[in-house]
């Protein structure tokens, strides 16, 4: 029903949020990224940088909220970022309109994080960006909220940047909280998703076999893909088979496998409990968006092949 005397112009849609895991609640690489040099990605969806000297990404309890990014600086890191990237097909309609970002920041110490948003050159090729705007945020001990409002040029369909940065970090530490990208000149409540739904966002450019509170290359058999008998049982020859991902990648992904030991690269044939062995070559092909084929031509008497994977299609 019509609301008599009220404008329904501003009213945001439900989530108007253009940016994936903004409360920083999905960790499926782990709760602890340490070794960040030229580019790593940490909490789903976050990539950071650090020059210098290597930095850390952990996910804490957030001040005012449930969850926060921590990124953490060595005594000799002389600077660091976090971006996301955000895909084409998410952003191309705040190209031509205003839009604002939000987020809550508090440091160690106080300190200038310079916040930028960008466009992709060509479309979900961020190797190359042209800069929208620039602006500072004065950040202190306190949990602050921060917002940028501007125009997004309408060339702007490529694909949207956002970054925080810091210039001069040393040890300090920053933690960022309900990240959020709109359309629109206000900025609006952070509206949390459900777990369910910001997991699937983000298997959509990374996935792992691995429980979610389990950490890649762990040596474990919980989750681990057992795949059918190509080739008889108790055979010397092939073992394989296919596997469908939770989620439609965004591109045909990087894919990696493990085996129940935690080795990268290699596979577990397997007997059900007896005449098991780890370590053992294996072969991806065939992949896709949707799925991909494991296969292993070892020399170990086997009926099936066991493994663990992760598949990467960020931008």
């Amino acid at each position: 029903p019509a609301i008599s005397g009220a404008s329904l112009t501003n009213v945001p849609s439900v989530n108007p949020n253009i940016l994936i895991n903004g409360g920083f609640d999905v960790a499926q690489r782990g709760t602890t990224i340490s070794g960040i040099g030229s580019s790593k990605y940490t909490l789903d969806r976050w990539e950071a940088t650090s020059s210098g000297a290597d930095s850390t990404v952990t996910q804490v309890s957030g001040a005012t909220y449930p969850k926060a990014l921590r990124l953490t600086g060595a005594g000799s890191t002389t600077g660091t970022y976090l971006k996301q990237k955000v895909e084409s097909v998410n952003s191309r309609h705040l190209a031509g309109q205003t839009a604002t970002f939000s987020v809550y920041l508090r440091a160690s110490t106080a300190k200038t994080v310079e916040f930028s948003i960008k466009y992709a050159t060509s479309t979900d090729n961020f190797s190359g960006t042209t800069s929208i705007a620039t602006t500072n945020f004065s950040v202190t001990t306190t949990d602050t909220k921060f917002t940028w409002t501007g125009s997004i040029p309408s060339a702007a369909i490529t694909g949207i940047q956002v970054q925080l940065k810091i210039s001069s970090q040393g040890s300090a530490w920053y933690e960022a909280s309900n990240a959020k990208l709109e359309i629109g000149s206000l900025a609006t409540d952070f509206e949390p998703r459900g777990y369910g739904e910001e997991l699937a966002l983000c298997q959509r450019y990374y996935e792992k076999s691995f429980n979610q509170g389990t950490a890649v290359g762990t040596a474990t058999a919980v989750g681990s893909i057992y795949t059918g008998v190509n080739d008889g049982s108790n055979t010397t020859g092939y073992l394989g088979g296919t596997h469908s991902f939770r989620v439609s990648k965004r591109t045909n992904p990087t894919l990696v496998v493990y085996d129940t030991a935690g080795n990268s690269g290699k596979c577990q044939r397997d007997n059900f409990g007896t005449n098991n062995s780890t370590n053992q070559d294996c072969t991806i092909g065939n992949s896709s968006e949707s799925m991909f084929l494991v296969y292993s031509s070892g020399t170990h008497s086997a009926s099936t092949l066991v493994y663990h994977f992760t598949a990467d299609a960020e931008l």
